[in-house]
Parts: structure tokens; sequence; C-alpha cells
């Protein structure tokens, strides 16, 4: 799915402070609270700041007990442990709020359509990534030989999957005449695409070994930076972790709200987990 990226990409490009996320519905009576603290982790890593968990009833006689279930809400047998879990979405939420985003890489996307293949690829080797609506190459954004200039974000390389529509063609071309483009398909494989990515940004964290399952995002808010990393999959996750800023380095639990240093470079995931790096710079 791309709309979570689709809604903070357009937070950023558009200078606003917040984007919802209505979720939860329709999941059906027998989702869990499991599934839930995934999708809202789903959505944080992405860069939504604002969550609408659907639904809290009043009231499930009758006929509302099959009005898009599930309930959420003070009627769940998880309601005990909601309070920690607000708690944790709520920091979440401010570190995705007036903060700045760390991204090199842009996807073109249009307002109907946004490719999903290459975003997978960026997801799956901890790229990341936000969608550049066509309209901004003519509109707002600036171009150089730098790359793509728009709402305070610099991105070094566009990457594309679809044929831009005519009126976007030279602001394209201009991109690639810069070399600050890349068109791609997904035939041409994954390592293409991670080859022509590698010649022009450099990663913004790498692993020991390949985290498919790994999702994360790099922000910076009073001077500090804030590394988000949240465990997409049914596997732990066990891996040496490096970042690109250096500095005294914190894992931070969202749930707990507890704070520990990080002695080493071991970075340990259970399936479903967040956690939160933050780093001074030296």
């Amino acid at each position: 799915s791309t709309q979570a990226k689709c809604a903070s990409s357009a937070m950023i490009h558009l200078g606003r402070r917040k984007n919802a996320n209505e979720y939860c519905g329709a999941y059906g009576h027998d989702f869990t609270f499991r599934e839930m603290k995934w999708l809202a982790n789903w959505l944080l890593v992405r860069g939504c700041n604002l969550l609408y968990p659907h639904a809290f009833y009043y009231s499930v006689r009758g006929p509302r007990i099959d009005e898009r279930p599930p309930d959420v809400g003070p009627n769940s047998v998880w309601w005990p442990q909601f309070k920690a879990f607000a708690d944790s979405t709520s920091r979440l939420c401010w570190l995705n709020t007036d903060s700045r985003h760390i991204c090199e890489v842009a996807i073109l996307g249009l307002n109907d359509y946004l490719p999903w293949q290459s975003a997978g690829v960026c997801f799956q080797n901890q790229i990341d990534f936000n969608y550049l609506e066509a309209r901004h190459l003519i509109e707002d954004a600036g171009i150089d030989e730098n790359g793509i200039r728009l709402a305070g974000m610099n991105y070094r390389v566009l990457v594309t999957e679809i044929d831009p529509p005519p009126p976007f063609v030279p602001a394209v071309a201009k991109l690639a005449e810069a070399g600050r483009l890349i068109r791609w398909t997904a035939s041409e494989g994954d390592g293409r695409l991670l080859d022509s990515l590698a010649a022009m940004i450099d990663k913004d964290i790498t692993t020991s070994a390949p985290e498919k399952d790994l999702r994360y995002r790099h922000l910076y808010k009073d001077g500090a930076h804030f590394y988000i990393l949240f465990n997409e999959g049914e596997e732990a996750i066990e891996s040496v972790i490096s970042f690109s800023v250096k500095g005294e380095r914190t894992f931070l639990d969202p749930e707990s709200g507890s704070m520990h240093p990080m002695r080493d470079s071991s970075l340990t995931l259970a399936p479903h987990q967040a956690t939160v790096v933050m780093i001074r710079p030296s």
C-alpha cells in the first residue's frame, strides 16, 4: 500500500503540520490488539502523525455489532493495555510533527497514481523516500545540478517507474541531464535500482546482513537526530547497525518512555517491535 507515504509526503510538500489516518476499520471481529499495534507502527514509521483508531462504540447492540467492526475502545478485551499503546503512538506522533525529515530520494507520482514496486525495493533495503507529485516539478520545486529542492527538502535523485505526462517532460529531462534521474522498471530487477541509488546517495543506515522487514524514518528535532526503527516482519531482527550520524546514541522505548545508552551497535527487535534511537551529534 502506498497511502501512508502518500499522506506524509503531501504533508511535507504542502507545508502542513499534520497528516491524518483513520485505521483499523472494517477488519472484523477477529481483529487483535497485536494487529492494531502493527498497523499503528506501520503508519508511524512512514510519517503519519495523527491517528484515528476506528472505532470506539457506545453500544454494539442489535445490528450495530456488524457496523464496520472491530470495537477498539473501552468495550474491547485489550482496554487495560490501551494507555501504554496510546502513549507510544503519542510519542511517535510528536516525533513526526514539527521535525525535519532526513531523506534524499523522491519517487515520481501522479495525482491519481503512485508506483509501489520501486517503493518496495527502497523499503526492504532501508532507503527512505518521499513521493513527489509531478505537478511540483513545474509549480514550486527548484531543479538544479544538486537535484530537487522543495519545502525544505533536497532530493538528490528522482526515481521514476512511469512516463511523465507531457507537461513534466522538460523538468524530468533537466534532472536526467544533471545525473539526478533513475528510470527503472521492475523487469530490470532490484539490483539495478540499488546499484544506481548507491552511486548517487550515501546510505543513512546499514545493517550487517539484509533485513527486508526493517523499516526506518530519520528525523531531526530539538537539536538531535531520531531514528524510528520498526520490525514489520514475523521473525526477530538481530543485526549490527550503523548510522550516518555520529554522536552519543540512546535507545528510547516509545511504549514505556524509558531510555538507556546504546553502548554498542547491536540492534535486536522482536517481531512487530518499534524503538527509537536518538543521536546527539558529537
